[in-house]
């Protein structure tokens, strides 16, 4: 009996290891950093990469901060079988980086890095400026919360979302393109002698261009911010104005 059951743990171990999930580092392809990162700031980027088999599964990013050095790695699980697809899968993330990040420049180290155009595998460096906020809020400006957006055009879009007051009415909406990214800032004031309480949904669309020349670029970061202090993030093809979130 003890011999069947000493057995049966061999097996089963042998099995476990066999389709156990293994890890490797997958490499990145691009990066999208936004500027206008103040020091009580949500600051998030945006990668992409690949993963080199249907047995991988979508990557973790891994964020460590040094002084004014970031690493990130991507780590992807994969199940080692001998019947996986070798396919090349992209995948998008947005990757946190750290809430209150202390205002100065960033070096953010990419090890695996994939040059799509050389291809090869290198180190890359990217930059990343965090300013001093002059508000005691996390945005000095009060940003539209913007829930989707809708193309409409190969340079028009529509911006949704609601307003949680009455009180919040459209200012104005900020356009400017920095490297890879369009950075969106849909600013809104408070209507003179409105009171904001009690809360009221108020749903808006607001319709808006994107200038030609800042689609120039194939891949594009579309980048608004929102007024929780986070952001809305989409990635696009300028040619085919296809969005991906």
């Amino acid at each position: 009996m003890l011999r069947l059951a000493a057995l049966f743990i061999l097996i089963s171990s042998n099995l476990f290891g066999q389709f156990a999930p293994m890890e490797e580092h997958v490499p990145l392809t691009n990066i999208f950093i936004p500027e206008g990162f103040d020091n009580n700031d949500i600051v998030e980027i945006i990668v992409e990469g690949y993963t080199p088999s249907l047995c991988h599964y979508e990557p973790k990013i891994n964020v460590k901060i040094e002084n004014k050095m970031i690493y990130l790695s991507a780590i992807s699980q994969y199940k080692a079988q001998s019947d996986c697809i070798k396919s090349m899968v992209p995948f998008q993330k947005v990757v946190k980086i750290a809430k209150d990040l202390e205002a100065g420049i960033y070096t953010i180290m990419i090890e695996d890095f994939f040059n799509l155009k050389t291809k090869k595998v290198i180190t890359s460096q990217f930059r990343l400026k965090v300013k001093n906020s002059r508000s005691s809020t996390h945005d000095e400006k009060i940003y539209a919360n913007i829930e989707y957006i809708i193309p409409r055009s190969s340079n028009s879009i529509d911006l949704i979302g609601y307003h949680p007051s009455s009180c919040y009415k459209k200012d104005k909406v900020q356009i400017k393109k920095i490297s890879n990214t369009i950075v969106i800032l849909p600013q809104l004031k408070i209507e003179k002698y409105a009171k904001c309480w009690p809360p009221k949904m108020v749903p808006f669309k607001y319709s808006i261009d994107i200038p030609q020349e800042y689609l120039s670029e194939e891949k594009i970061l579309i980048h608004i911010r929102k007024m929780s202090g986070k952001s809305i993030n989409y990635i696009f093809d300028s040619t085919l104005f296809n969005l991906s979130i």
